[in-house]
């Protein structure tokens, strides 16, 4: 959450103003961090962002880029880690379990049905 005190309050109108657009703002600030996600990920092979469902910095990146010039600070995922792990088929429940094994050190390589995950 971004707090701002500014040394005066601002005047009623621009707070009205603030208000009423408040959706659209944060629809435009979402989108403007998406684009810039996204550009970072062409120009660098990868991106390190913040999770909200995981709640922890990870590290996405290209198949084709050399791992070890990644931050290793984070837990990394390639796109085909993406792919098999986070699938839209994967409940959210087993993303945050596959998440917490790789922090244990663990490496998750494939969810099977059926196998408490």
């Amino acid at each position: 959450m971004i707090l701002y005190q500014p040394k005066r309050a601002a005047p009623p109108e621009f707070v009205e103003a603030l208000r009423a657009n408040k959706p659209a703002i944060i629809k435009r600030i979402q989108q403007q961090n998406d684009l810039y996600l996204e550009s970072q990920f062409q120009c660098n092979g990868y991106v390190l962002c913040y999770a909200d469902l995981l709640d922890d910095y990870v590290v996405f990146h290209g198949d084709d880029v050399d791992v070890s010039r990644l931050p290793s600070k984070y837990i990394r995922y390639s796109e085909s880690e993406l792919m098999v792990l986070f699938g839209a088929d994967k409940p959210d429940m087993s993303i945050a379990l596959v998440h917490q094994a790789e922090k244990l050190g663990m490496r998750v390589r494939s969810i099977q049905p059926g196998c408490g995950i």
